[in-house]
């Protein structure tokens, strides 16, 4: 649960995003993971689920239409998909695989995958991408506008700055509040 202002604000594309775009049940996932022999298809290394460091990760970025499809994810580990970002899968593969016919190999292996998958491979229109980011900026500006709001009533009820010292009984410490 979000909570701070910044958290929410964060949580709102994923949330609209679900609504368009609906995330596969856990147990597709199982496909992914025998597909791509518990492994990272970019650098090989062996990966355990429930383990921080293995992500089943777009071969298609959304900004490009990828959808949520099963087809549409590999399995990675964690340092591949912080390098990878948006970028299409077959350039980082080509910048992550130096020999020629490995590059092959791992290429051919998510191509046929997708050719598997095709009939569950959608593209999210940009007129719906554009959709999703208008509803998320105008949710965020909402929100913004609460927050001052908020901080000026509490101001005018208990006098005082905008930011102010706060304990958060969950984490043991205390925590500036700026949102």
């Amino acid at each position: 649960m979000a909570k701070t202002p910044s958290q929410l604000k964060n949580a709102v594309p994923p949330c609209f995003r679900a609504i368009i775009d609906p995330y596969p049940k856990l147990e597709h996932f199982d496909r992914v993971w025998e597909r791509f022999e518990s492994k990272c298809i970019y650098c090989a290394k062996a990966l355990s689920r429930g383990n921080r460091d293995a992500f089943c990760y777009h071969l298609l970025p959304f900004a490009e239409g990828g959808a949520n499809d099963i087809g549409n994810f590999a399995l990675t580990c964690a340092k591949c998909s912080d390098e990878k970002q948006n970028e299409h899968w077959e350039s980082f593969l080509r910048k992550k695989v130096s020999d020629e016919n490995l590059f092959r190999s791992k290429k051919n292996k998510i191509e046929k995958w997708l050719k598997d998958n095709s009939e569950e491979h959608r593209l999210i229109s940009e007129e719906l991408r554009n959709a999703l980011a208008a509803a998320s900026s105008k949710v965020r500006a909402e929100i913004d506008s609460a927050v001052k709001d908020l901080k000026a009533k509490r101001r005018a009820a208990f006098g005082g700055p905008d930011s102010e010292q706060n304990s958060d009984p969950n984490s043991g410490e205390n925590r500036h509040e700026e949102d």
